[in-house]
């Protein structure tokens, strides 16, 4: 796969509308493959990150070889993938996914989440601001994690979770603090803990599992 813009056949195209999807198809879904140490470039890039292949596998990390991209998948709570993102190993870029004719469904509307199908709503649930937060913090232990694909969480989004204990553990930054007031007004029934990462500024800045359960103990 060299292009997420993906082309269809000349009948979609020719639609007076575009063709609205209540869900990616998985068909679509599986033209990208699963990230696995074949792809060494990419793989390498999550190992000098923390993450093992136990954990990227665990996360059903994808990729587009052809552009040097890793995709995150983003579900509903049926499991229902509604939205991929692209990130570029290089650049940073985030992108995501297009396909000519066709009105794909917006993620953070439809209550999509990276790492829905792990969430344990019996357990207090870790919300990071990024995926590649959230899967480091899966790495040092703490398994009942997402994210939302930024601190901006959606009505949609909050509804989906029904953890009555949330540690919200957005970056420590002035968008993070943002974020934090967002939640409180959207989760104003839940039990909500602020994760402070001070002296980093998120996940992906702690280098080992002895800082990171530190910081949560201390919270």
């Amino acid at each position: 796969m060299a292009d997420p813009h993906i082309h269809l056949s000349e009948d979609w195209r020719l639609a007076l509308r575009p063709i609205l999807l209540d869900f990616i198809p998985k068909s679509i879904v599986w033209q990208f493959p699963l990230l696995n140490p074949g792809y060494p470039e990419l793989h390498r890039y999550l190992r000098n990150r923390g993450i093992s292949p136990l954990t990227y596998e665990r996360f059903g990390v994808r990729v587009n070889p052809g552009l040097s991209e890793l995709a995150f998948i983003f579900t509903n709570i049926h499991g229902n993938p509604i939205g991929m993102v692209f990130r570029n190993i290089y650049d940073k870029k985030i992108s995501g996914l297009k396909i000519e004719g066709v009105e794909l469904p917006k993620k953070a509307k439809r209550g999509a989440w990276f790492g829905m199908h792990l969430i344990d709503v019996s357990k207090p649930l870790l919300v990071c601001e990024g995926e590649m937060d959230a899967m480091l913090a899966y790495e040092f232990g703490y398994t009942n994690v997402a994210s939302p694909g930024g601190m901006s969480l959606t009505k949609q989004q909050a509804r989906a979770i029904y953890n009555k204990e949330i540690l919200v553990g957005f970056d420590s930054d002035k968008a993070g603090n943002y974020g934090w007031e967002q939640v409180k007004k959207l989760w104003p029934d839940k039990r909500l803990t602020k994760i402070n990462w001070s002296p980093f500024k998120d996940v992906g800045e702690i280098k080992n599992s002895r800082d990171f359960w530190r910081i949560i103990n201390g919270s």
